[in-house]
C-alpha cells in the first residue's frame, strides 16, 4: 500500500474547496440574476410613472418644476414583516405545533409566509425571530427549555421554544 504525497493531497484539497467555493457563488449568482431580472423589469414602470406626473404638474394651477423636487430614496432595508405580524405568525406557528421548536425551525416556518424571503440572509431572519421570541419569554408569552444564548454559545446547542401555556394544557389532557 503506498502513502499519497503531500503535495498531491495539498492539489486535491485546494481542487475539493475551489470547486465548493464556486458550487456556492453559482448558487447566489442565480438568486441574484433572479432578483437583478425583477429589478430591470420594474424599472420601466417606475419611469413611466414619473413621466406621467411630470406631464401632470404642470397643469395644476400653482407652477411647480418637476426637476425641482428633490427625489426621496427608499429604504435600503425593510422589515421582514408588518408591525406586530412577525408576532402573530410566531405564535400561530407555536400554537399549531402544540410543543417544541427550535428558532431555526421557526424561522423556516415563518419564512414561508414573507415574501422573497430567499434573498433575505439567513442570519438576519434568524436574528430577527430570535429576538422575537426572547421579548415574548420576558414578556412570559413563550418559554424556553434550557439552553440559554450563553450556553448555546458555549455548548452548541439550540434552545427549544413553546408558548408557555402549553404546558399547562397538557398537565390538564387526561392520559
Amino acid at each position: 500500500m503506498w502513502r499519497t504525497p503531500s503535495s498531491l493531497k495539498w492539489l486535491i484539497k485546494k481542487r475539493s474547496h475551489l470547486s465548493g467555493t464556486l458550487l456556492h457563488l453559482e448558487s447566489k449568482r442565480a438568486k441574484y440574476l433572479a432578483r437583478l431580472e425583477a429589478i430591470n423589469a420594474k424599472v420601466p414602470l417606475v419611469q413611466r410613472d414619473l413621466a406621467a406626473i411630470d406631464l401632470i404638474l404642470p397643469q395644476h394651477e400653482i407652477q411647480v418644476e418637476p426637476t425641482d423636487i428633490t427625489p426621496v430614496v427608499p429604504h435600503g432595508r425593510k422589515p421582514l414583516f408588518p408591525y406586530g405580524q412577525m408576532t402573530r405568525m410566531i405564535l400561530q406557528i407555536l400554537r399549531a405545533q402544540n410543543g417544541w421548536l427550535t428558532a431555526r425551525e421557526l424561522t423556516s416556518r415563518v419564512g414561508v409566509h414573507v415574501k422573497d424571503f430567499e434573498y433575505i440572509d439567513p442570519r438576519l431572519a434568524l436574528a430577527a425571530v430570535r429576538r422575537r421570541l426572547n421579548q415574548l419569554a420576558k414578556k412570559g408569552i413563550v418559554e424556553r427549555q434550557s439552553a440559554t444564548p450563553a450556553e448555546s454559545r458555549a455548548t452548541g446547542e439550540h434552545g427549544l421554544w413553546r408558548l408557555a401555556g402549553a404546558r399547562a394544557n397538557a398537565e390538564k389532557l387526561p392520559s
